[in-house]
């Protein structure tokens, strides 16, 4: 049971690198929609056509961002601990997802800066919810991972009451068991 719960932390990151695909920020300039970014677009770098003077596309090449790029490898590095840590958690999970968290949170003040300097107060940049979504699922992945890290698997303390009698209690995960019971229902360890 215990291991299907730690499952959760994988599926969050997935859903992070799903939310890279969505749009991320868009750019405006008195109101009007300039152009759109995914989190991927940001990650790997892209190209602009842009309409020009006599009918010519002119291209412009987007560079990549170093921050969304090391965001996005947070989730893969998430992805790769939790899957490939076997039974007993590790801190990797927990640490990609609050390094992910942080890099999102530098990336926006990155681009905030960026797009006043560059756009002279006439650019305005908007996020979207691919980023809002990422941001806080990688929160949730650093959560879960810190708490499955150092909580999930330690014995709760049940204080014993008149209504426990006939029962015994695990030490390893704290389940109630039968008096009669030599080894634990639910995790299987030696009852005392």
């Amino acid at each position: 049971m215990g291991s299907n719960r730690r499952r959760v932390s994988p599926a969050v990151f997935f859903l992070a690198m799903v939310c890279f695909f969505l749009p991320f920020v868009t750019l405006s300039c008195a109101g009007e929609r300039i152009e759109s970014f995914t989190g991927f677009q940001l990650v790997a770098g892209t190209e602009l056509k842009q309409p020009g003077f006599f009918g010519q596309v002119e291209t412009q090449k987007v560079s990549p961002e170093p921050l969304a790029f090391l965001a996005f490898l947070c989730i893969v590095a998430g992805l790769g601990s939790s899957f490939f840590s076997g039974r007993k958690p590790t801190g990797a999970a927990a640490i990609g997802g609050g390094l992910g968290f942080l890099l999102l949170l530098a990336l926006r003040f990155k681009l905030d800066g960026d797009v006043a300097r560059q756009g002279q107060g006439m650019i305005q940049v908007s996020y979207e919810l691919g980023f809002y979504l990422a941001t806080i699922l990688f929160l949730l992945a650093a959560s879960l991972s810190a708490y499955f890290l150092f909580f999930e698997g330690k014995p709760i303390p049940l204080p014993l009451s008149r209504h426990a009698q006939g029962y015994k209690f695990c030490a390893q995960c704290g389940s109630r068991n039968s008096a009669a019971n030599l080894f634990c229902e639910e995790c299987g360890a030696k009852l005392a």
